[in-house]
């Protein structure tokens, strides 16, 4: 039984295994775009199936079995997943690594809900952000006896709402691997489950096995030629374990919600640039939205908190998979991020002719960024300085990708009814995902404290009205 008030019973607790007679040892480094993740906080998805009739027996006798099977197929492909970010003590740059040893699994909890409104949770509307955090579970942290932290990379929770559905929390260690990485294995996971092994394993064994294809593990196609990991780590042992969540939200009490963007609104706003800029490569939905929505974020303040002269900031990161010299694979396992800011002043971000300016900043930031190599990693001695010396209440951070829509994770029970990026409640992002019935549509998640989101709300929807 839960203690009184918990809102989700533990019934089992899981671990997940590659297929036996594989491989008893495993290990990757990382590198500097690993490295730069290495105290980062986790990162928490949560997927809302819904199956209205579903009842306990058949969630324990069907369901789990059926997810369970099919995630041991596939750590077949994804061995390091069920591995551990090893940290040794007194060491240098090149000592972490992920090390799967055999016996080594993935945990899966196995919950029920006690009395949660599924109904609620997976609606647009404002919802209490903490009414999450029990959905998704925490990577599993120790230190051995030579000192080494050892955290697992990757941990999976499956709840129960009876006679409603179920959700999948996906927590996954940054430094492990970005959003493509992670997302990649999460397809391959739940087209196991829907098609059942013989198929999977066919699709995914082909010779152009597309989104479905297996990882790529040779770390020796990232360079470092500036010590990047080096200057990473140096930063990271400068700073003491307290100050390592400094660029972390506050943990007051917020609301998340989501917002929908369809592709007929994008092209409104996108008619606010002047003509002879809309052909331009910057003026793709991402960067249109993007630009819309980091200004009704500053906007949401109020005005007794604008300071005209002040500096917003927009982050992001782009794919640097296929923009290398040495072209790294789209199924490359790890992280292959690129840092891109964008800085302007309140008063030209929010006065008139807000919009075409912050598109084509944001879009200048990126192409330059993503032009080439050497341009990928221009400025990026001093990335982590700068991700920690952002003022988060002047940042607006983008956190996933419409390219990486969750809601094509088809297990068998038909496409997700809602989709949450719950890690954006510490850091203060803002969530970017496809949309659900269409895939043109953008879903923008937000978690902020209840009067600013019912401000954000009211400007982002009359502006979209204004149009």
């Amino acid at each position: 039984m839960a203690p009184s008030g918990e809102p989700t019973t533990v019934l089992d607790r899981c671990l997940a295994t590659p297929p036996p007679g594989l491989v008893s040892r495993m290990s990757l480094r990382l590198s500097f775009f690993d490295v730069l993740w290495l105290h980062a906080p986790p990162v928490q998805r949560l997927v809302f199936y819904e199956i209205p009739e579903i009842t306990k027996t058949n969630f324990i006798e069907e369901i789990i079995p059926k997810l369970r099977d099919s995630l041991n197929l596939t750590l077949k492909y994804y061995i390091p997943l069920a591995g551990n970010l090893i940290i040794p003590p007194n060491s240098g740059p090149d000592s972490p690594e992920i090390l799967y040893k055999r016996g080594n699994s993935v945990p899966l909890i196995v919950a029920e809900s006690n009395a949660m409104d599924f109904e609620w949770l997976v609606a647009n509307h404002a919802r209490d952000s903490s009414d999450f955090h029990c959905l998704v579970p925490k990577l599993v942290q120790s230190t051995d006896d030579s000192g080494s932290i050892l955290s697992s990379v990757l941990a999976l929770q499956v709840t129960l709402f009876p006679n409603m559905g179920f959700s999948i929390g996906i927590t996954s260690h940054q430094a492990a691997g970005d959003a493509c990485t992670i997302f990649r294995f999460s397809r391959i996971w739940a087209f196991h489950a829907k098609a059942g092994e013989a198929e999977a394993e066919e699709k995914v064994n082909a010779p152009c096995g597309g989104p479905l294809g297996p990882p790529c593990y040779y770390r020796t196609i990232i360079k470092d030629p500036k010590g990047l990991s080096s200057i990473f780590w140096n930063r990271w042992n400068s700073i003491s374990k307290l100050d390592r969540g400094s660029g972390i939200s506050s943990n007051s009490y917020k609301v998340r919600q989501t917002f929908l963007i369809s592709p007929e609104q994008v092209e409104n706003i996108r008619k606010l640039v002047p003509p002879m800029l809309r052909g331009q490569a910057y003026m793709k939905s991402f960067k249109v939205v993007c630009a819309y929505v980091w200004i009704c974020l500053v906007k949401s303040r109020g005005e007794e908190a604008v300071d005209e002269e002040e500096v917003e900031n927009f982050v992001c990161f782009g794919n640097c998979r296929r923009r290398l010299d040495h072209l790294v694979a789209e199924n490359y396992f790890g992280n292959c991020i690129t840092l891109c800011i964008a800085k302007m002043k309140n008063g030209e971000l929010v006065g008139g002719g807000g919009i075409p300016r912050a598109v084509g900043l944001i879009g200048a930031a990126m192409n330059e960024k993503l032009q080439s190599q050497e341009a990928l990693s221009n400025g990026a001695e001093n990335w982590l300085v700068d991700l920690q010396n952002l003022n988060l209440d002047r940042t607006f951070m983008v956190a996933g990708s419409p390219k990486f829509n969750f809601y094509q994770l088809d297990f068998g029970w038909g496409r997700p009814r809602r989709f949450e990026f719950v890690s954006i409640d510490k850091t203060g992002a803002v969530s970017l995902c496809g949309g659900r019935d269409r895939n043109r549509d953008i879903e923008v998640g937000l978690s902020l404290p209840k009067a600013r989101m019912d401000a954000f709300a009211a400007i982002f929807n009359q502006g979209l009205k204004d149009l």
